[in-house]
């Protein structure tokens, strides 16, 4: 594997654990899919309700864009959780969303992809988890 390839599958794996730590935090239940799960990473189940939503989960180590590509899918309650992993301070942001309202800004003919400046906005927006599982 290359060490770019590594880099991209570490900084992935990282993502998704800091997901699962900020949801646990908040009172949710989490199972990981290990990548065998087309376009989710975990789910999040609330344990008074046992309602689930399905996560997927972009990771990056600087602010810039991410690759997107959800189309149609037939999990309409997914969430997208863009994590930007932050070494210097050791800091990380999340930016959480609904992959419905993410769908609207996702561009790029060759490799579909999302801007920075476009989840700006979803900046630890947890409450879309908290909808979806209402």
């Amino acid at each position: 594997m290359k060490n770019s390839a590594f880099s991209k599958q570490l900084t992935g794996l990282a993502a998704t654990f800091a997901v699962g730590k900020e949801l646990v935090l908040r009172g949710y239940y989490i199972a990981l899919t290990q990548k065998n799960f087309p376009l989710v990473d975990l789910f999040a189940t609330d344990p008074r309700t046992m309602k689930s939503v399905p996560i997927q989960v972009k990771g990056a180590r600087e602010e810039r864009g991410f690759d997107l590509e959800i189309k149609k899918t037939r999990l309409p309650n997914l969430v997208v959780v863009f994590v930007v992993l932050r070494n210097r301070k050791n800091v990380t942001d999340f930016y959480v969303v609904k992959a419905s309202e993410a769908r609207k800004f996702i561009g790029g003919a060759v490799r579909p992809g999302i801007s920075f400046s476009d989840i700006k906005k979803w900046h630890n927006n947890w409450k879309a988890i908290r909808q979806c599982l209402s």
